[in-house]
């Protein structure tokens, strides 16, 4: 009877000695140990012993010794015993637990002390929880192998970022788990923020200041130690922008801040994000908010012109920085006779008038005339002062405005030309230094009024228009700079770098289109993959394609976008992330059989730099047309054991590795060790070290299996045979185990 503790033994007396016999000393060691013994006597001698107190696990040797008045007897043959296996009486030893990213903690320790291992090792368990959770639970993941060689190690991922857990290992053998180790604490990385502030509000403070407040990310999401926040904000585009408006950037610590220095009644966008040491987290979308109104600017222009003897023309331009919604102009008169001021006055004229004609007027007195606009808040800054002197003769004179005119693609242009003198004046309008005639273009009209209107603008349209007049007292002109809006140029895609998982993208804008760009849309696919699209932002001009698949090929192209549409895309790029199927690891470094199983180190197979999926393992005994499947989904891990082999044989493997990239398919032979746990048969080693010429020809694979068995056979009852006759010649032998 053999258990984890104690061996009985029983044993036979030669019938011929009996008599002489007085005691019996049971003796046993470890091996390489020393010798221990148990001393039965009495007068009646038993023929067994139980010998206790033996260690799980453990090879022992005994022999029993017979001891009478001539002295002892020649000790018997010695038997070897391995005791049972027991639970794993400790724990790992050293271990050790290490962040290595925001989501993954390294966990290393070394086997159990030799002595407390009860059996042969054949894996651990890793078990983690989260410590603020409240919950005593671990959760566990196994990984194989003895721990050997350095000591085990299991990559936790999937973990919660900046967090801390509690880990503990144990170690399992063949009959259960052992004690677990003392918990260790460890706490991932920081990490950027996982979600952006929350409930942004923004109001106008004053006419060149807005107060934005926010609260901060749950506590769960922020990832680390919040550093404090930034936020971005400019200008919501209109079609007067001139593209000279960085987007402002503001960091503050508080939940609130006030930005000052903005332009007048304007309409900005503003972004929040945290931040923490590691870097920027996620960015709010847009929220919207104007700044307060204010009084305005001064009118853009302003001329007069003679419309009749006693009459002027006073026309303007609206204020370039209205500041609010105006409300009304403020016309101020002067009549002057020399220095003398005769008289003046102020008229208000409707904000949606932009000319008034002064009538009843003295011929030979100098007129001056000057404008305000008005908001809500109050009178703005003065125009310059214009002067003119009704005449007898009234010269051909515009009192429109010419300057640069935008228009989106396909909408309608209309260039006034308002004229006074007379006689009438002629008038023409010129396209370049080309005359226009109504009608010559589909598209083009020109009114009785003399206002040219364009109709469905195309980008051909855009160009400089003049409408000249003249009669006998005089000419005038005035010129436009007609911009037609349309989408934009495809911008020039090119390929920075590309890792095993990211592709790093830069471009060069194309022309605009005339128009502010509102964006980008990035897609991309992988090969036989579908289509995935981003939206970029319009300052982007870099961006870092993340979480692709290892050593994959993939198709990219990029198109702008402003208020017209969208942009023709660039050509496509077709680039590769780095890494390629799984390689093959030399067989001396994976493979380390014993005398029943076969330790697989699976952390030395080469990945190429695309990280290993999965592994397939079969096996056969050489010459068997069979596989063995052991696993068609084998995850990665440091060490995997094949058990059940049989000693003293040889094995073909073949292992399929698995990578996002492809697979590799390989097959070893190896050659078990004895069941006294000796090296094989030099033969033996020979066959597995050249496994092709053994196994593939099967005329001869047969009989050398065949002359191997009887081999063996014949070597075992050779052995049989000589310690059954030297048995015979000591006092007593050991018969068996029971």
């Amino acid at each position: 009877m053999i258990s984890s503790r104690s061996v009985k033994i029983q044993w036979q007396q030669q019938l011929t000695d009996s008599t002489e016999v007085t005691k019996f000393l049971v003796q046993y060691q470890e091996s390489h140990g020393t010798w221990q013994q148990i001393e039965l006597t009495g007068p009646t001698l038993q023929h067994t012993a139980l010998v206790e107190d033996l260690k799980p696990a453990t090879k022992y040797m005994f022999r029993v010794v017979a001891e009478g008045p001539a002295g002892p007897s020649e000790p018997s043959p010695v038997l070897t015993v391995r005791t049972e296996p027991q639970r794993p009486a400790g724990p790992p030893l050293s271990v050790s637990v290490r962040p290595v990213s925001s989501m993954e903690l390294l966990v290393t320790w070394s086997p159990p002390l030799a002595e407390l291992r009860h059996g042969d090792i054949q894996g651990y368990n890793v078990g983690y929880r989260e410590i603020s959770s409240g919950s005593q639970n671990y959760n566990f993941s196994s990984v194989g192998g003895d721990g050997e060689e350095g000591g085990g190690e299991l990559l936790l991922g999937g973990l919660g970022k900046f967090t801390r857990y509690s880990v503990v290992v144990q170690a399992f053998n063949q009959v259960g788990p052992g004690p677990l180790s003392e918990p260790v604490a460890a706490q991932t990385m920081e990490d950027v923020p996982s979600v952006a502030p929350d409930d942004v509000r923004c109001a106008g403070l004053t006419s060149q200041s807005l107060q934005v407040s926010w609260q901060p990310p749950p506590t769960s999401q922020c990832n680390g130690v919040l550093q404090g926040y930034k936020l971005f904000y400019e200008p919501v585009l209109d079609d007067h922008w001139q593209g000279v408006d960085d987007i402002e950037t503001r960091k503050t610590t508080a939940l609130t801040a006030v930005l000052t220095g903005l332009r007048k009644f304007t309409n900005y966008s503003v972004q929040v994000l945290a931040f923490t040491r590691v870097g920027d987290g996620v960015t709010t979308k847009p929220i919207f908010c104007t700044t307060e109104e204010d009084a305005p600017g001064s009118p853009a222009d302003i001329k007069v012109v003679v419309s009749s003897p006693q009459s002027l023309l006073v026309s303007w331009l609206p204020p370039t920085e209205p500041n609010g919604i105006i409300t009304k102009y403020n016309l101020y008169t002067r009549m002057v006779d020399g220095r003398d001021e005769l008289n003046h006055g102020k008229r208000n004229v409707a904000s949606q008038h932009t000319s008034f004609e002064s009538k009843g007027l003295k011929q030979h007195v100098e007129y001056q005339f000057w404008v305000t606009a008005s908001t809500r808040v109050g009178e703005g800054q003065s125009s310059r002062v214009v002067a003119q002197v009704p005449t007898i003769r009234v010269p051909a004179r515009i009192s429109s405005f010419g300057g640069p005119v935008v228009r989106p693609f396909r909408n309608t242009a209309s260039l006034a030309c308002y004229t006074v003198g007379q006689p009438a004046p002629r008038r023409e309008w010129l396209r370049g230094d080309q005359p226009l005639h109504g009608g010559s273009n589909h598209n083009v009209q020109i009114m009785d009024s003399g206002e040219l209107v364009i109709s469905n603008l195309q980008q051909s349209d855009s160009g400089n228009y003049t409408c000249q007049v003249a009669n006998s007292h005089g000419s005038d002109h005035v010129q436009y700079t007609l911009t037609v809006q349309v989408r934009p140029a495809s911008p020039t895609l090119y390929v920075t770098s590309a890792t095993s998982s990211s592709i790093l993208l830069h471009w060069k804008p194309g022309d605009s289109g005339a128009a502010p760009l509102s964006g980008y849309v990035l897609n991309y696919r992988r090969t036989h993959g579908d289509l995935e699209e981003l939206m970029l932002p319009r300052r982007a001009t870099s961006y870092e394609v993340k979480g692709l698949h290892c050593g994959s090929t993939y198709h990219l192209f990029l198109a702008a976008q402003n208020k017209i549409g969208t942009s023709a895309p660039s050509p496509t790029l077709s680039v590769k992330t780095q890494g390629r199927a799984p390689g093959i690891p030399e067989a001396q470094t994976l493979l380390s059989p014993n005398s029943t199983s076969v330790l697989l180190r699976l952390h030395v197979w080469p990945d190429n730099g695309c990280p290993l999926t999965h592994f397939v393992l079969q096996y056969r005994p050489i010459g068997n047309t069979h596989w063995t499947l052991v696993s068609d989904a084998l995850k990665p891990q440091r060490r995997f054991t094949i058990s059940g082999l049989s000693p003293a044989f040889v094995y073909q493997l073949r292992i399929e590795a698995h990578n996002i990239a492809g697979s590799s398919t390989v097959e070893f032979t190896f050659v078990t060790l004895t069941k006294e746990g000796d090296p094989p048969p030099p033969e033996l080693v020979k066959r597995g070290h050249n496994s092709l010429p053994f196994y593939s020809d099967m005329r001869v694979m047969v009989p050398l299996i065949i002359a191997t068995v009887a081999l063996l056979g014949a070597g075992a009852a050779a052995g049989l045979c000589w310690k059954h006759s030297k048995s015979l010649s000591s006092l007593q032998k050991v018969a068996r185990f029971i």
